[in-house]
C-alpha cells in the first residue's frame, strides 16, 4: 500500500512532467509578428524549466530573424533549478537582442530562480501589484503608467 508522501510525489512528479510537455510543445508566441524596428514579447508563466528555456532560445531567434529590436519577457515564476537558470541567464547575456523583463500579470512574481533572470536583463520593469515582499527582484522599477497592465517603452 502507497505511504501518502508517495502518493504525493507521485502526483506532483506527474504534475511536473504534464508541465514540461506543454512547455516544449508549445511553439514561439508572439502578441505580432515584429517587423524591423519592433518589439517580441513571450509570455512566460510557471517554474524555471528547460521549457523556459527553450522558449527563450526559440524567441530569441525569432527576434533576430525578422530584425526586431527588442524582446520583452513577461515573466510570472516561483523559481526553480538553479542549474536551469543559469543556463537561462547565459542566453540573455549572449542574446544579440537586448532582452527586458517585465513580471507580469498585476500580483505576478520573480521569486528565487526567477528573480536572477530578472536581474540578468538589459531592463527590468513589474506591475501595478508586484513588490519586492512578493517575490520580486529589488534591481526592478515600477512601470510608469501603473493602470496599464502592458511594458512601457522609455527612451
Amino acid at each position: 500500500m502507497w505511504r501518502p508522501e508517495w502518493r504525493l510525489l507521485s502526483i506532483a512528479g506527474a504534475l511536473v512532467s504534464l508541465l514540461l510537455l506543454t512547455f516544449t510543445a508549445l511553439p514561439v508566441h508572439a502578441e505580432q509578428e515584429p517587423a524591423s524596428g519592433e518589439v517580441l514579447v513571450l509570455t512566460a508563466s510557471g517554474p524555471v524549466t528547460p521549457a523556459l528555456k527553450s522558449y527563450l532560445e526559440r524567441g530569441l531567434e525569432e527576434a533576430e530573424a525578422s530584425g526586431a529590436q527588442l524582446v520583452v519577457l513577461r515573466l510570472d515564476t516561483p523559481g526553480g533549478s538553479v542549474g536551469i537558470m543559469s543556463e537561462v541567464v547565459k542566453v540573455i547575456d549572449n542574446a544579440s537582442v537586448p532582452v527586458a523583463v517585465y513580471v507580469w500579470p498585476s500580483g505576478g512574481r520573480a521569486a528565487s530562480a526567477g528573480t536572477f533572470i530578472v536581474l540578468a536583463a538589459h531592463s527590468r520593469r513589474h506591475g501595478p501589484q508586484n513588490h519586492p515582499r512578493r517575490g520580486l527582484a529589488r534591481g526592478c522599477r515600477r512601470a510608469r503608467d501603473s493602470r496599464d497592465p502592458q511594458p512601457q517603452a522609455h527612451q
